[in-house]
């Protein structure tokens, strides 16, 4: 089980993952037309959401309702744009990349230092990726068990209130006479939202974890230049130099696919912050629910500024390292190379935000600034 083991199922199951070509072409014909239908089920979805939001206004509904129902379709409306920048961007194919070279390169390695690092990287990334599994669908599960126990406990009844049955719908129909199918509908856009998080979340955080990773390989390999012959010495440090520059291409190519969606991240979790403050300031007895939900917002919101800022760290100590090596009593061209990559080196690698800035430890403090304007705004439409 890899980096990529858990966004690898989630992308199939959205229909985005790239099939093999040795897979029969009505394989093919079948996983694209299900990634279709789930494209213009969520599209569909989030039209008559739009609607439902419209509608609200239009009948002057509590703030309440308001806040809610926008909060959900920002939320939902951010997120596809997220999968299909993914899609767009071909994120699936560079995921591809990366499964090929942990296979050559990771999973046996010559150096069992390496090794070493490889694990200890992997196990922070299972434990990141089942946090988000687990609360995410366990977020998701109260999202559908509170609304049907609901429904339960009033009964056929229901269904003649204007109450809403977890989304904030407009349907042009008496939903009394198709409620079985509102259920089914409701709940499978509620499980699908859950998939389509998990695997944005999953893959920012195995991308970076990567990218992290890349540079303490980049530095294990300089340590062990003090132990180089001199014979293979200046080809060794070239090779390193070459390296050091394909893991910067590489947070380059991050940020070119991944940028605008980290951007789109962001404002995805500055609205829940935000939501989710609303949601126990409104209705105190939502107040347990709104306090778990906010400490999970603010855990997803705190990982992936930390696996961004591990990339700018990383990227730092390999100038520290390259400071660090025997190198005052070599020749020329050895000195001009160890200053050339030591130069490169102090230059921050960072992941972006769209153009915005970079993704960062500080940005923790600027999502719950804009989480901040997201409820100062709000609460001034009450």
């Amino acid at each position: 089980m890899g980096l990529l083991a858990i966004s690898t199922f989630f992308y199939q199951l959205i229909g985005i993952w790239p099939i093999e070509n040795n897979k029969s072409k009505l394989k093919h014909i079948f996983y694209r037309i299900y990634g279709n239908f789930l494209v213009i089920w969520v599209v569909v979805f989030n039209v008559f959401l739009a609607l439902g939001f419209i509608k609200l206004i239009i009948k002057k509904e509590s703030f309440g309702r308001l806040s809610n129902s926008l909060s959900i379709l920002l939320t939902q409306l951010l997120m596809i744009v997220n999968i299909t920048i993914f899609n767009q961007k071909k994120v699936a194919y560079l995921c591809q990349d990366i499964k090929i070279y942990e296979k050559n390169h990771l999973l046996n390695p010559r150096d069992p230092e390496i090794s070493v690092i490889y694990e200890a990287i992997l196990k922070k990334c299972k434990i990141l990726n089942v946090f988000t599994l687990v609360t995410t669908y366990g977020t998701i599960l109260l999202f559908i068990v509170v609304p049907l126990l609901l429904l339960y406990k009033t009964g056929p009844n229901f269904w003649k209130s204007d109450a809403p049955f977890m989304f904030e719908l407009y349907v042009p129909f008496d939903r009394q006479n198709y409620y079985w199918f509102l259920i089914i509908a409701n709940i499978v856009t509620a499980w699908l939202n859950a998939v389509i998080y998990i695997t944005g979340q999953t893959t920012f955080y195995s991308l970076f974890m990567y990218g992290t990773l890349r540079f303490q390989i980049l530095q294990l390999k300089i340590d062990k230049l003090s132990t180089c012959d001199e014979e293979n010495l200046f080809a060794t440090l070239k090779n390193l130099i070459i390296e050091h520059h394909n893991t910067i291409n590489f947070i380059d190519i991050l940020n070119e696919k991944i940028s605008y969606a980290v951007m789109s991240t962001f404002m995805v979790n500055s609205i829940k912050l935000g939501s989710g403050v609303i949601g126990f300031m409104i209705d105190i007895k939502d107040l347990p629910f709104s306090m778990i939900y906010l400490t999970l917002m603010l855990a997803d919101v705190y990982f992936l500024g930390w696996t961004c800022n591990g990339i700018q760290d990383q990227s730092f100590r390999v100038a520290e390292r390259i400071y660090a090596i025997q190198w005052n009593n070599k020749g020329k061209a050895f000195k001009f190379m160890v200053q050339m990559m030591m130069m490169r080196a102090q230059r921050p690698t960072n992941i972006k935000i769209g153009p915005l800035g970079v993704m960062n430890m500080d940005t923790i403090l600027s999502t719950l600034k804009t989480a901040y304007s997201v409820t100062t705004f709000l609460l001034k439409m009450r």
